[in-house]
């Protein structure tokens, strides 16, 4: 019997261990967040398009990862960046045109999944996400931050 309690409270650690690094970003974090690293207006394209963006790709989960729907590699992090072209996991013959591993694009602090997500825009726009195409492209931006202050800041969306 005692085994089998120290088997379950294994278990409950590591579901909840599991549980602390899945994140669902907020809406108005991811806001502040993005705006803070310089995508309002970033190649022509309102902040909302890459909230927008960002939840049809991922609900805003940075810890997402799935196969692509291209069926080479695997989409990762908040934007669900593809390994084949962009980062790196070990995918035969990738790319990573971002000079990063792919496990960078799961962090909390978006760092690496804005400077990767700047890359891909720079070079092929928004266009390279069909959910952009399919749910943001010429729709009204400005819901996706309507009742969030960007001009206050709370520390906590930001600590590391």
């Amino acid at each position: 019997m005692q085994r089998f309690v120290m088997r379950l409270v294994l278990v409950v650690v590591l579901m909840c261990l599991a549980v602390s690094e899945a994140r669902r970003l907020g809406r108005c974090e991811v806001i502040r967040n993005f705006k803070q690293q310089g995508l309002d207006g970033y190649e022509g394209f309102k902040l909302g398009n890459y909230v927008c963006m960002a939840f049809w790709e991922s609900k805003w989960k940075t810890h997402k990862v799935r196969s692509s729907s291209s069926e080479v590699g695997k989409d990762y992090g908040i934007f669900q960046i593809n390994s084949f072209k962009w980062c790196d996991d070990g995918t035969a013959g990738g790319k990573n045109l971002c000079q990063m591993p792919c496990g960078d694009l799961l962090k909390d602090d978006l760092k690496a999944s804005v400077d990767c997500l700047k890359l891909i825009v720079k070079r092929e726009g928004l266009k390279s996400w069909e959910t952009w195409d399919k749910y943001c492209n010429g729709r009204k931006m400005s819901r996706w931050e309507k009742g969030c202050d960007l001009k206050k800041k709370n520390a906590e969306d930001f600590s590391q």
